[in-house]
């Protein structure tokens, strides 16, 4: 996204607020999610920067909600792995507490340099 004689913008701190606010918008609480990113790497013709979500003690109704909040994605931010895991918590020794779900994943966003 760039205006005439602004220069390029740098998208990364807008990328992970939408990411975060996806959170926010399902109802997930922020100590269930967690949303990092790696630096951008230089790959010639383009930039390359990783996006990393860790989703945990969620519902299947949250997974599904947040899986069409990626819907709204820029076209240039692909998710390149999930991983959907059950989990259950130990409450006292022999007995487990009610199952959870904990989501992964990776994203990828690309940004072409200009000629």
């Amino acid at each position: 996204k760039t205006l005439v004689n602004e220069g390029e913008v740098d998208t990364y701190r807008d990328l992970l607020i939408q990411l975060a606010g996806y959170c926010d918008q399902v109802k997930i609480p922020r100590v269930n999610c967690r949303v990092n990113s790696q630096g951008a790497i230089d790959k010639g013709d383009y930039t390359s920067r990783k996006y990393v979500i860790n989703l945990s003690q969620m519902t299947m109704p949250w997974v599904i909600k947040y899986f069409g909040k990626l819907e709204n994605l820029p076209s240039n931010v692909r998710v390149i792995r999930s991983n959907l895991r059950k989990e259950t918590r130990r409450i006292k020794r022999g007995k487990s507490g009610a199952p959870s779900l904990s989501l992964n994943l990776e994203m990828n966003e690309i940004t072409f340099k200009q000629t």
